[in-house]
């Protein structure tokens, strides 16, 4: 008879049967089943990403081709532009150089035209990624003039070209104090002294302005002297010699910037019609 209602139990499907069966294990195991599947079903939130930077919200708003590649994409940005304020001007240059070597590197693809093949060039950018031309341009702060100079120099090197200020050297080849010492003895030659008042100001620490006047001698040279001839006369002077002379536009203006003593005829007439001072 046991034998009987075991089998029957069994066939029944009640799980009192089992040798091994606990009450409450069912219960438990299907709350905590039906549990689980809810922590499943619930959609993770992830808190959106916020910046104050006003630059970075303009460039991830920025509309710079139909696929809006840099748009929506704040945390990468803000890590890209955040690393670019820090950088100075010479570093900026060579992460720019280094970006393009990157996309150089990569594949590229070609499109045929009418008139020949045109290599398709992929930029990337630090934390952004593949960028289009646009992007990068404006996440640098580069024009497309720019932009292509840098491609033809990264073509063979990634280093940054010096420019350490170094004024013009075709300049600062002239000898301008044997320039000078020449129109001086010039002027003593060949020009009539001339009496001239000058006036200036000074101001002191309390901003009082002082005025003061002063006489000078200056030298004008004759009518028939020009320019063009005392610029001439001066290359005779220098003859054959392998020494850089300077332009006729560069002779003029420093004779009116550095030569207050020597004055052209024409130059003297001008003045001399202006009001003279009280």
């Amino acid at each position: 008879m046991a034998t009987t209602s075991f089998l029957a139990a069994a066939l029944d499907g009640d799980p009192s049967s089992d040798s091994d069966y606990v009450a409450g294990d069912d219960l438990s195991s299907s709350e905590s089943s039906s549990a689980g599947s809810g922590l499943e079903d619930e959609p993770k939130s992830d808190d959106e990403y916020m910046t104050q930077n006003t630059k970075v919200v303009q460039l991830v708003n920025y509309a710079c081709c139909a696929k809006r590649c840099i748009f929506g994409r704040t945390e990468e940005m803000d890590l890209f532009i955040s690393s670019l304020d820090e950088m100075s001007k010479e570093l900026r240059h060579a992460c720019i150089l280094t970006s393009l070597s990157i996309s150089i590197s990569m594949e590229r693809k070609r499109k045929s035209r009418s008139k020949g093949v045109r290599a398709r060039y992929t930029y990337v950018m630090p934390y952004l990624g593949a960028v289009c031309k646009q992007a990068f341009e404006a996440c640098f702060e580069i024009s497309t003039g720019s932009l292509n100079k840098l491609r033809k120099q990264v073509s063979t090197s990634i280093v940054p070209k010096k420019h350490g200020n170094l004024s013009n050297q075709n300049a600062k080849a002239i000898d301008y104090d044997a320039l000078r010492d020449w129109l001086t003895a010039t002027a003593t030659s060949i020009g009539a002294p001339l009496s001239v008042r000058r006036k200036s100001r000074t101001k002191d620490d309390d901003g009082v302005v002082h005025v003061q006047y002063r006489t000078d001698i200056v030298y004008v040279l004759p009518s028939t002297m020009t320019y063009e001839k005392l610029h001439a006369e001066y290359l005779a002077h220098l003859g054959p010699q392998p020494t850089r002379v300077p332009s006729e536009k560069s002779f003029r203006q420093f004779i009116k910037s550095s030569c207050p003593h020597l004055r052209m005829a024409a130059d003297a007439k001008h003045s001399s019609k202006k009001k003279p001072p009280l």
